[in-house]
């Protein structure tokens, strides 16, 4: 949100910084879902379990998104890591507006939830690296197929052509 003469508007990210956000959550997010591995409870486990199943039950997208959400909100609270947490918040609130396109990797969510669930925090963060580097190649495939985040010009330009004699 930025502040304009009267009220908010939201703010279009230019490709690049997307891109800066998105490289930020790989790094955040696959150290939460290591320290998930290391610091989980049962209570955790079962949280993060108990939204990945709910994500079978239902096939209408912006449950999806919002079962998506809670499990990658699950996995973080598992980690025991509220800084880790809180700046997730704040990138996940940037991208809020880009993700329409984006459905729950459910493949990658189990496989990261198995290593999580065995204790193996090298895997987890690995398998969530992937996870994480997948979802910027498509919101960035699916920006550029839009046009959204792209600069646009306001106003056309003008080409002066000198001659030199």
């Amino acid at each position: 949100m930025e502040r304009a003469t009267r009220g908010y508007v939201v703010r279009t990210r230019t490709p690049e910084e997307i891109l800066e956000i998105c490289e930020a959550r790989i790094a955040l997010e696959s150290s939460a879902a290591q320290a998930a591995a290391v610091h989980r409870t049962q209570l955790d486990l079962a949280r993060v379990v108990h939204v990945h199943e709910s994500t079978a039950a239902t096939t209408d997208p912006a449950d999806l998104r919002e079962l998506n959400h809670q499990w990658h909100v699950a996995l973080r609270e598992a980690g025991h890591n509220a800084t880790i947490a809180e700046l997730m918040g704040r990138l996940d609130a940037q991208l809020k507006v880009y993700d329409s396109h984006t459905a729950p990797a459910t493949d990658l969510h189990a496989g990261i939830l198995d290593a999580v669930r065995h204790r193996e925090a090298e895997a987890a963060r690995d398998r969530m690296v992937a996870h994480q580097s997948r979802t910027r190649d498509l919101r960035i495939g699916a920006l550029a197929w839009s046009g959204r985040g792209m600069p646009q010009r306001t106003r056309p330009v003008r080409v002066r052509r000198f001659v030199i004699a």
